[in-house]
């Protein structure tokens, strides 16, 4: 039995929204693009900082954007239109996300079904995908001198990636072939780098269409195993429905499921779960701002401990949904910040619940989560409206 904490994600802001800042400054021609890239770059290091010292042992990196992660793997993979072609470098990246000259940028459409949107890749005959992992690559190997082994880097699979893009006379089987080379190398560089493991998020997965998928999966799948990573399967924001059985059998090492939303537990009792895989169990809400009941989360997990041999527990997605730290909301009553979580307090109950798993941690620990809730509740007794609202929200 192995009982693991991960990540797949943090905030990418800065908590006093130095990105965002630096971001304006950038477009107002106030600061350099060095200066930029110097800002994010702290940010993220920080993040990574943050995460080690709550004790996550695998940390995923590399999800930092100035824009958009989407629009970064198209300019990665030399998806660029036509329209932008003239310009170069992060005139060319903006230009993308926010139109230049009466040059429209890309669409945008909502990430699944957060407040978050991602620009569409287009996709035309006259692309080619070539690679360019540069900044990639400089960003895992800064991860490496600050967090050594924890580094996880995090990758949009190519299948998901296509299935978010608008194809335009082209067949979706043929722009695939001629990404997973790409892939290919890019896994081969990071285990160049001494990599071991990579997240390749496929939240694909949960859209209704894909069963239509399998075939695609299956080749993508079959083709970057060869490279000898270990690689973990991240899906999140729904379960896996019908596709549950085959996606089991993908030659991956941990599959990553949200188990805060749809039926995937249903499903792992229903079919079981692999014994040579790792289950990324993702037990800590990372789209809601209240604190984890942990007695149920608890035995959510002993169930799970029954039936999965290896398991790994984490937040259901990136924390780049919630705050940074409830503490630093000072005018709160205290009853209310005490149920309160925000990325750092998700950290701290995603450890909690490993130790809980290993009886690393005391009864009184994980008992003083609910005491906080039976406070709260005395707290507001006569606003039975709100604690419904709450209760539908956990």
């Amino acid at each position: 039995m192995s009982i693991s904490t991960s990540t797949l994600g943090y905030p990418r802001i800065g908590k006093n929204r130095e990105v965002k800042k630096a971001l304006e400054s950038f477009w107002q021609q106030k600061i350099s693009a060095d200066e930029l890239l110097k800002t994010v770059r702290e940010i993220e290091e920080t993040s990574w900082q943050t995460q080690a010292k709550a004790g996550i042992e695998r940390i995923g990196v590399g999800d930092a954007t100035l824009y958009d992660q989407i629009l970064d793997w198209s300019c990665r993979f030399g998806i660029i239109p036509k329209r932008f072609q003239p310009f170069s470098s992060l005139e060319r990246y903006f230009a993308m996300a926010r139109g230049k000259d009466g040059i429209p940028a890309l669409d945008m459409t909502k990430w699944f079904d957060t407040n978050y949107h991602y620009l569409v890749p287009e996709i035309t005959p006259d692309i080619t995908p070539k690679a360019d992992f540069s900044d990639f690559l400089e960003t895992v190997k800064r991860a490496q001198k600050i967090i050594g082994e924890s580094a996880v880097p995090i990758i949009i699979s190519p299948v998901t990636f296509l299935r978010l893009s608008r194809l335009e006379s082209v067949e979706f089987d043929k722009v695939l072939s001629q990404l997973l080379p790409l892939y290919s190398e890019l896994l081969t560089q990071l285990k160049d780098l001494g990599i071991s493991a990579i997240q390749l998020h496929e939240p694909a997965l949960v859209f209704g269409d894909a069963p239509n998928l399998k075939k695609q999966l299956e080749t993508a799948y079959a083709e970057l195993a060869k490279v000898g990573l270990n690689i973990n399967l991240v899906t999140y924001f729904d379960d896996l429905g019908e596709t549950y059985p085959w996606v089991m059998k993908l030659p991956v090492t941990s599959i990553s499921l949200d188990l805060t939303r749809g039926k995937n537990l249903e499903l792992i009792k229903s079919h079981g779960f692999p014994a040579d895989k790792t289950l990324g169990a993702g037990v800590v809400d990372a789209r809601n701002i209240w604190r984890i009941r942990t007695q149920e989360v608890v035995s959510l997990l002993e169930e799970l401990k029954g039936i999965v041999p290896n398991i790994s527990v984490q937040p259901s997605a990136s924390l780049q949904f919630v705050p940074y730290d409830v503490r630093r909301e000072i005018k709160l009553p205290e009853a209310l910040q005490n149920v309160l979580s925000f990325a750092e307090q998700k950290l701290e109950e995603t450890v909690l619940l490993s130790k809980a798993l290993t009886g690393e941690s005391s009864k009184s620990e994980i008992e003083k989560i609910e005491i906080y809730w039976q406070e709260f509740y005395k707290f507001s007794p006569a606003n039975e409206k709100l604690k419904s609202q709450i209760e539908a929200l956990k």
